[in-house]
């Protein structure tokens, strides 16, 4: 219906519009990921947006909003074109050759963003060296969120969010580049998994913290969660977390009469990390005894997937297989893993 009333100059002209466009790309670029296939928007819309952004951070070059909107849609579009990138590997539309050469100069722009952004991401005026008031830290945390300095608050606090969703979107590019060209996934994506979930644990607890922030991050936690090692501790953690966002996806979805997948995890997620984990019990809920899987919940989530079609297209089915993520993913090692830690 986007494309219907809107064209991708159109869209731009004022600010409902272009509100509009952000969190249908936003769907749009998960679900390209999830599923392995390119994204339904072209990219003359992002090409459109990120344009318009850059030239109001150019000519108002002391605008705070304004640098960190031109921020968001250059990483925007650097992700579209990722999808693209590997939607058309999937579909064989182009070839290998190709691909690499396409692949390494996707490498460096998603290298370069962050660099870009240096003089934002270190202005001491907002860092956050006090966490006053924040809940007291878990002793079995797998994480420090309250690590003085490394915490964007006042009118960067939305930034946060955006190295969330840029530390997902590198953490896919290097593992689904290793899959493609056969070579080992490097040592450092545990790392970059961690880091995620610093940052999302102190968006979480973070007293300054906008309300329901953590939803925006449901995306960056959940690829996370794929890579962090499988002993008890950790997997406990992202048990919790998951339940966290899928708790108050639902219930927000009802306050703001928004669809809930723009809130919560697809069931076959559910599904798979019940596989990853060797936890077959996750498949009904995330955490043990229905801890936290409140009547409302059960119902919403209910009236959801009654509501869903039970088959559709093959882009569709792929989708709700997620199989973007898991096609490849070898989860022998990690229940090897978590037997030997047990």
């Amino acid at each position: 219906m986007l494309t219907e009333f809107y064209s991708a100059d159109s869209i731009m002209e004022n600010e409902l519009g272009r509100k509009i466009l952000a969190w249908y790309a936003r769907f749009d670029l998960f679900a390209g990921f999830m599923s392995g296939y390119e994204t339904v928007l072209g990219r003359e819309w992002l090409g459109a947006n990120e344009r318009h952004h850059t030239e109001q951070a150019q000519r108002y070059p002391e605008d705070i909003h304004l640098q960190i909107e031109a921020g968001i849609a250059s990483h925007r579009l650097i992700a579209l074109d990722m999808a693209l990138l590997f939607g058309k590997l999937k579909t064989g539309n182009i070839a290998l050759p190709d691909f690499q050469r396409e692949n390494d100069v996707l490498e460096a722009r998603i290298k370069h963003w962050k660099q870009g952004l240096e003089p934002l991401l270190t202005d001491d005026r907002f860092l956050v060296t006090s966490f006053e008031g924040a809940p007291k830290r878990d002793p079995d945390d797998i994480v420090d969120p309250y690590r003085p300095g490394s915490f964007l608050g006042g009118p960067l606090f939305q930034m946060n969010l955006v190295l969330i969703d840029w530390l997902g979107t590198s953490i896919m590019h290097v593992y689904q580049t290793a899959l493609i060209l056969r070579r080992p996934p490097p040592p450092g994506l545990p790392d970059m998994a961690l880091e995620v979930c610093r940052l999302f644990e102190t968006v979480q607890y973070w007293p300054g913290s906008h309300a329901g922030s953590i939803l925006s991050a449901q995306a960056g936690i959940g690829i996370a969660a794929l890579f962090l090692p499988k002993d008890e501790r950790h997997t406990m953690w992202c048990r919790r977390k998951l339940a966290t966002i899928e708790s108050q996806g639902y219930v927000s979805a009802v306050l703001l009469s928004q669809p809930s997948s723009q809130y919560t995890y697809p069931p076959t997620l559910r599904a798979k990390m019940a596989g990853l984990w060797g936890i077959p019990e996750i498949v009904h809920w995330w955490l043990p005894n229905d801890e936290g899987y409140r009547p409302i919940v059960r119902s919403i989530r209910s009236f959801a997937e009654d509501r869903n079609p039970k088959t559709g297209s093959q882009t569709t089915e792929d989708l709700r297989a997620m199989k973007g993520l898991f096609d490849n993913l070898d989860i022998n090692d990690s229940k090897d893993t978590r037997r030997t830690q047990a």
